[in-house]
């Protein structure tokens, strides 16, 4: 049997502090990839340039392929590289995070008995903006079931399947239409689902192969990933409406209140901050959310209407935290800290 071929997929855009990083934790894989493409999703001149001089320092021991495009986002810079590289198998990493030495190696060992295997993945390290570890093991700190066996799993909590402690095989990415171009959030789990539900299965390594960076501006900004959530929202009621013959209400059950948490979330930040022009924009997208449950209550309506005006709800909150406790009223635990 040949040996699959490997391509590394390395998005990039203004990422001049770690795409050194990114690609010396390449150069040390046990394992070699067959190439390296690296899609500028239009970066500043600076930036690009810091880039290239990243470049020139690995490319004797590594085959790069340099992409320039015009920003287009993460998803669509994935979707480039995939359709330009010539490999079997595709290892994406972000120009933030980094791999363990064995990450190519161990993630590409199972698909050569498996020719129904669509992606393998592991679990992961987060670092700070130093590479100093936050948390080890994420998915196993945090308690989360893998690999996920059904759709009730799958919408019902945060896969934490990152695409930089992933390898897919490229036919699998082609045949679901790869990454959702609209998506700046949530791309990963809409892919994976499609991926899922087309058939291909995947294999979960319990050993942390990722350092996953969390620091300020390494995601997108909050509105962009907020959209991206309510197009995610719109694609999975879509696909999955609630069945009532069988009992199965997946957007009602698993979805709403999932994606309710973080919104809940993001509301409750915005008001501290007194933003309050975010603020309604958010209370928009709790509506839509809610409006997706089955039965809306009223107490929900009327509480949307309260989001809605950052004054009153700033004031409410602080009344109904000087009540005794037993007459305060259920408001949401994301907006108590607010209180």
């Amino acid at each position: 049997m040949t040996e699959a071929k490997i391509s590394v997929i390395l998005p990039y855009y203004n990422g001049a502090a770690f795409i050194s990083g990114a690609l010396a934790s390449i150069l040390r894989q046990s394992v070699a990839p067959h190439e390296v493409m690296v899609i500028n999703d239009g970066s500043t001149e600076e930036a690009s340039a810091a880039l290239r001089t990243a470049i020139d320092m690995h490319s004797d021991a590594l085959t790069i392929h340099l992409i320039e495009q015009e920003n287009q986002g993460q998803s669509a810079s994935r979707n480039r590289g995939v359709d330009a590289a010539t490999g079997d198998l595709m290892a994406f990493l972000d120009q933030d995070d980094e791999w363990r030495p064995e990450h190519l190696a161990h993630l590409s060992a199972p698909f050569e008995s498996s020719p129904e295997l669509g992606w393998t993945y592991s679990d992961f390290d987060e670092i700070d903006g130093q590479g100093k570890i936050v948390t080890r093991q994420f998915i196993r700190a945090h308690r989360s079931h893998h690999p996920k066996l059904s759709i009730l799993e799958i919408l019902g909590e945060d896969l934490m399947i990152l695409p930089s402690a992933s390898m897919l095989r490229k036919s699998a990415i082609e045949q679901v239409g790869g990454f959702d171009p609209r998506l700046r959030g949530y791309e990963d789990d809409d892919l994976f689902i499609r991926m899922f539900q087309a058939g291909w299965t995947s294999r979960f390594l319990g050993e942390a192969l990722t350092r996953f960076r969390v620091h300020q501006g390494s995601s997108s900004d909050n509105s962009s990933f907020r959209n991206s959530r309510m197009v995610f929202f719109e694609k999975m009621s879509t696909e999955f409406p609630d069945d009532f013959r069988l009992n199965r209400l997946y957007i009602s059950d698993l979805l709403v209140p999932r994606l309710l948490a973080s919104t809940v979330s993001e509301y409750s930040t915005a008001l501290q901050l007194r933003q309050d022009a975010e603020v309604r924009r958010i209370a928009e997208s709790i509506g839509i959310l809610l409006a997706g449950r089955h039965r809306v209550r009223l107490r929900s309506r009327l509480g949307v209407q309260v989001l809605r005006r950052p004054r009153l709800c700033r004031t409410i909150l602080r009344l109904s935290q000087s009540l005794p406790r037993f007459l305060r009223p259920s408001i949401s635990p994301a907006l108590l800290p607010w209180g």
